[in-house]
């Protein structure tokens, strides 16, 4: 399309009359043919529209609002019956289950001994608590006795 058609396509399909634009298709074929496709298709479209204008029916907004209120929220329950959550939930249990069940199976038994009971603790001997046979026990009693009498009291 030329320039004039361009610039003064609205105002002929509305149908105002524009001098330049009527002088231009006179002459131009390609663009006297362009705009009655236009024109068509604005006919076309304005056949479409409606005359009256659509207006809800009563209570339309009333009961709209109370459907949006009515639906359920989202629980922090309803993410645990996802079936994808679910599933990765169970694979992840499953797998710290394995991974101390291993820790438990394998780990030496002094470190179990945590487990046990305070008063059996107390009892066993611990491994730093068994005195080598080349110690003096004298000598540790002494130093103990040592350590006591000059620890500072609070006033």
């Amino acid at each position: 399309m030329h320039d004039p058609v361009i610039q003064n396509l609205e105002a002929y399909l509305e149908g105002r009359h524009v001098p330049e634009l009527e002088s231009h298709i006179r002459s131009c074929a390609d663009c006297q043919a362009e705009l009655t496709v236009f024109a068509v298709h604005s006919t076309l479209l304005h056949t479409l529209r409606v005359d009256e204008q659509i207006a809800p029916t009563p209570g339309f907004y009333a009961r709209v609002s109370a459907r949006i209120e009515s639906q359920t929220k989202p629980s922090f329950w309803d993410l645990l019956l996802d079936p994808i959550f679910g599933r990765r939930l169970v694979y992840a249990t499953t797998a710290l289950v394995l991974l101390m069940s291993g820790f438990l199976m394998f780990s030496p038994v002094e470190l179990l001994q945590v487990a046990s009971t305070p008063e059996r603790l107390l009892v066993a001997p611990s491994s730093t608590a068994v005195m080598q046979s080349n110690e003096d026990a004298d000598h540790d009693r002494n130093v103990v006795l040592v350590d006591m009498v000059s620890y500072p009291q609070a006033d």
